[in-house]
């Protein structure tokens, strides 16, 4: 009498044939330096436009200090500029190279170079802001890196593709990068389309509390919006393997706001892992 087989499960290549993959797009090194150019003249724009708030922070440093460490500073604006705007703008830097086929570390590159070019150049008349150049890139990254995996799953996956109005809103610096490019030009480099599990939610609750003397009821509202993208071949499909993964392949980012008769907040919340060891075995039979 023979022992029944123990079942060998693996996977050679962790790319299932349902997980579509396509050529990822050529590099448009030149195009996206003229976006990151254009992007910084809006922002330029505004500053002067926005001149009689911004002069409070005019130091008028010489040309010759800007180029000694004298010039750095901690700055004090308030918090949504400092901690939301600077993060947001290091987002669209990101995004713009992202979406023109450049590469996790050169985008990287691209916006910390556009941010330096914003303070030490088109600042000029103010100091160097230490926590500028370190929250626009060090902020930005990983929220930009979730918005271009939203947009490579909406652009380029076949299942997000049937939500057209998604990929012109979620997903709108690559369908405009494609819209330009006619159709994308391929390279030989394959990319995994994005394992992706996004969340919706939506919360009413009653407060009381005592104001002058007297009981009232308020009504919160709460949003919850969350996702999370994984651009690693074979993730969570059956199969056994290990691999090292590095250039932020898994990317999260969650968004809540809420609101009352007293007033309204939010937080955004953005991650992404740029390198690591994964493994993972899930027999055929599991259920995810």
């Amino acid at each position: 009498m023979t022992e029944p087989a123990v079942p060998v499960f693996e996977i050679a290549e962790p790319l299932s044939a349902d997980k579509a993959t396509e050529p990822s797009p050529s590099k448009h090194y030149w195009r996206a330096l003229v976006l990151e150019a254009m992007a910084i003249g809006g922002g330029t724009t505004w500053y002067w436009i926005d001149r009689d708030r911004q002069v409070a922070d005019w130091d008028f440093p010489t040309w010759r200090e800007r180029l000694t460490l004298d010039v750095m500073r901690y700055d004090n604006n308030p918090f949504h500029v400092n901690f939301a705007w600077h993060a947001g703008n290091g987002a669209g830097f990101h995004v713009i190279a992202r979406s023109n086929g450049l590469g996790f570390y050169e985008a990287v590159g691209y916006g910390a170079l556009t941010s330096i070019l914003w303070e030490y150049a088109l600042e000029y008349r103010e100091k160097v802001s230490v926590n500028d150049l370190i929250f626009t890139t060090g902020a930005g990254v990983p929220l930009g890196e979730f918005i271009h995996a939203m947009g490579s799953y909406f652009n380029r996956d076949p299942k997000g593709r049937r939500y057209s109005a998604l990929s012109w809103t979620l997903g709108f610096p690559q369908a405009l990068v494609a819209a330009i490019d006619g159709a994308p030009a391929s390279t030989s480099e394959i990319q995994p389309m994005p394992w992706h599990d996004f969340h919706l939610g939506y919360e009413l609750g009653l407060s009381r509390a005592e104001r002058a003397g007297e009981q009232e009821d308020f009504a919160l509202h709460s949003l919850h919006i969350d996702g999370r993208l994984v651009r690693l071949p074979g993730y969570h499909e059956p199969g056994a393997f290990s691999q090292f993964f590095q250039a932020a392949q898994f990317n999260h980012a969650s968004f809540d706001a809420s609101g009352a008769d007293g007033g309204s907040g939010f937080k955004l919340f953005a991650d992404a892992t740029l390198l690591g060891y994964y493994q993972q075995q899930i027999h055929p039979d599991s259920d995810f």
